[in-house]
């Protein structure tokens, strides 16, 4: 993942009330149907209850400089603690995103993605199934895997 991609997560509990979660350092290396992300562990607990009545996560990755997007639908698999070396991954990603707020947005906005706690974070992994084209222009919404 680049560093200017932002990472959202959709999960739904089991009245299906919808609710969104920043979430940081998407990981699609680990194989070719599953994801890992990363939820601060201040903001995990509505996304884990969540998870534990539904089992079914979106999570949308969006590239801040020209809004190439994607929305990756899936089941939850499993949580664990966020490695120390997935830790410091999320603050690399942190100062990289922070640069490309502030030449967006200034320095105000830029420093609240500093202010996030992300030591201790979650990792979540999510099977994916299905791949949807999010990028505003024809074809939006469209199926991709």
């Amino acid at each position: 993942m680049k560093a200017n991609t932002i990472f959202a997560l959709g999960t739904a509990n089991g009245k299906n009330e919808p609710f969104y979660t920043r979430c940081f350092l998407a990981n699609p290396e680990i194989g070719d149907s599953k994801i890992q992300i990363h939820i601060p562990e201040v903001m995990s607990k509505r996304p884990m209850q969540d998870l534990k009545e539904n089992p079914m996560v979106a999570l949308t990755l969006a590239d801040m400089t020209n809004f190439f997007a994607r929305q990756v639908k899936g089941r939850f698999l499993e949580a664990r603690p966020s490695s120390s070396a997935e830790i410091a991954q999320i603050n690399h990603f942190q100062d990289k995103i922070k640069e490309l707020m502030g030449n967006f947005f200034g320095p105000d906005l830029a420093d609240g993605w500093k202010r996030y706690i992300v030591d201790p974070s979650v990792c979540i992994t999510m099977e994916v199934q299905d791949v949807f084209e999010q990028t505003p222009k024809k074809g939006t919404g469209e199926k991709l895997i």
